[in-house]
């Protein structure tokens, strides 16, 4: 189904807008769909999603979920955390993006969604992209799976062996 989100949301290097207000659950479904069909443009097909501990989260990232997987993609959900255990995961279990469903440093009442492909950030254009296909409702037909897996041992244990404590510390 086409869905035109709402313009403001599009930003240079993410998606984001006020839960609500110009961003609905229905927005993170069809950018879901949008998602995974660029990825499929790409050749790519396995992508991990990452979620903040915002109270409008939890619906946006099922929808999200739900998106990715009706137009073909494996998705990889690793639950809650920081931004930077995205990119970790996405690195660790070898998927080509990954998505991040934050507000970021915004007001509680903002959210959306941080988005990486084939290694690289996806921002500017390719927002542009992924809005136009939401409003097209051209997406990949497809269906994709579905698996929850934890990274966050091995990522804390990574930050662990990267930390330089002084001697003394520990």
């Amino acid at each position: 189904t086409a869905r035109t989100v709402h313009s403001g949301i599009l930003r240079a290097y993410d998606i984001r807008g006020i839960f609500g207000d110009t961003l609905f659950t229905e927005d993170a479904r069809a950018i879901g769909r949008a998602f995974a069909t660029r990825m499929a443009a790409d050749g790519a097909r396995t992508v991990c999603v990452g979620c903040d501990g915002r109270l409008s989260t939890p619906g946006l990232e099922i929808a999200l979920t739900e998106g990715l997987q009706a137009s073909g993609a494996d998705v990889i959900r690793i639950g809650r955390g920081p931004a930077p255990m995205l990119s970790f995961a996405i690195h660790h279990l070898e998927a080509d993006g990954g998505v991040m469903v934050t507000g970021s440093h915004n007001p509680p009442d903002h959210n959306g969604f941080k988005m990486t492909l084939s290694g690289k950030p996806v921002f500017g254009n390719e927002i542009q992209v992924l809005g136009r296909i939401c409003e097209s409702g051209d997406y990949a037909a497809g269906s994709g799976t579905v698996r929850e897996e934890s990274v966050s041992d091995a990522y804390v244990a990574r930050l662990v062996r990267d930390a330089e404590v002084p001697d003394g510390l520990v």
